[in-house]
């Protein structure tokens, strides 16, 4: 899927697909309350007692306010550890929601692909991304069976574009295993577009009547890649046509950063 540019530093932004199951996604069990309630412009308009529900996953702390979704690192005494003992601390876990702060103000700012209104801020010394819930959409993974084919359609034919210089994360099918700080790989190597590296069907809000996007989400692994890394797993709604994209895909993407497979650290079961 190819969005057409209105700026004049980038040709085009490709947002395609880069999912995981949703049942496996981490933030799967929250996503679907974005849905539910009136967007607000200003998504820290809620009085702080106005929580409905909180969500903690190892690495995040989600709290859904009646207007707003707010996710936080989590404290340290709060890490779980692992059988060896060792503590299993999250991996850029600031980097990241500034990464998707940053990247959700350009994208509002020089698009019309459709996202939260959001604010970054402190609190308890703790890194806190506040966004507004979307109204009047579901979930792409939440469209009916029958009625998907219909609705990746209608995706496929949704255009935008953006403009920005912002960090560059490696994709998360490449940054679950290997933790180390990449390389910036040279534009020299291939056109580079905008990326969303996450664009899955739990990260997407559709008209359920239309199947007109009405909001996108999680964009913490955003960046400016060469296109081929959007793969199209959006489509596939079935565990092993997605895992065999990311099987194909791993080789080329580490190519872009100089390294082959064999190169490929597992740190999923350590620590630092």
């Amino acid at each position: 899927m190819h969005f057409s540019t209105q700026s004049s530093s980038v040709n085009r932004l490709r947002i395609d697909t880069d999912i995981n199951q949703a049942h496996k996604h981490p933030m799967a069990m929250v996503l679907s309350h974005y849905g539910q309630a009136e967007q607000r412009l200003s998504p820290t308009s809620d009085p702080p007692d106005d929580v409905r529900d909180t969500w903690r996953t190892w690495e995040r702390c989600v709290v859904i306010k009646k207007h707003s979704i707010v996710k936080s690192e989590r404290r340290a005494d709060e890490f779980p550890r692992l059988p060896s003992g060792k503590i299993l601390r999250p991996w850029w876990a600031q980097e990241r929601l500034r990464n998707e702060a940053a990247t959700l103000k350009s994208v509002a700012a020089n698009t019309t692909i459709p996202v939260p209104d959001c604010q970054l801020y402190t609190r308890d010394g703790l890194l806190h991304l506040e966004m507004a819930r979307i109204v009047n959409g579901v979930l792409l993974l939440d469209v009916e069976p029958g009625k998907r084919a219909a609705a990746v359609r209608a995706v496929d034919n949704y255009i935008g574009s953006v403009d920005a210089a912002l960090p560059v994360f490696p994709p998360s099918r490449i940054y679950d295993l290997d933790r180390r700080v990449w390389p910036r790989v040279s534009r020299d190597c291939d056109e580079f577009v905008l990326c969303h590296n996450d664009l899955a069907p739990q990260n997407i809000f559709v008209d359920p009547d239309t199947f007109r996007i009405v909001g996108i989400i999680d964009w913490e692994f955003a960046g400016y890649f060469p296109p081929s890394f959007e793969l199209p797993l959006w489509k596939e709604f079935e565990r092993d046509a997605r895992k065999k994209l990311y099987d194909d895909a791993r080789p080329r993407d580490l190519g872009v950063f100089g390294f082959g497979v064999d190169d490929l650290r597992d740190d999923r079961a350590s620590s630092p």
